[in-house]
């Protein structure tokens, strides 16, 4: 089950099913949000689960174009660790 719905503080909500999925997974983006969920769960328990991360998701800083360029790109970060 994939679709997106608005919303009128956070934008646009991409909602994804991911087999994998054990639990809801939430995450701002630069349009919205985005919305992982288990297989197998209802419109109903994700909308009950969206007004409970609302207020979290308000919270968080939307990610900047710049760094959502450089995950893309797999910059690496400087370790003191050896491996």
């Amino acid at each position: 089950m994939e679709y997106d719905f608005e919303d009128e503080h956070l934008g646009t909500v991409q909602v994804r099913c991911n087999v994998r999925a054990k639990r809801f997974v939430a995450r701002r983006t630069t349009f919205g949000a985005k919305l992982t969920i288990p297989p197998r769960t209802s419109r109903a328990e994700v909308e009950r689960v969206f007004k409970e991360l609302k207020p979290r998701l308000l919270k968080m800083q939307t990610p900047s174009r710049s760094v959502a360029k450089l995950r893309c790109r797999g910059v690496r970060t400087t370790s003191t660790r050896k491996v």
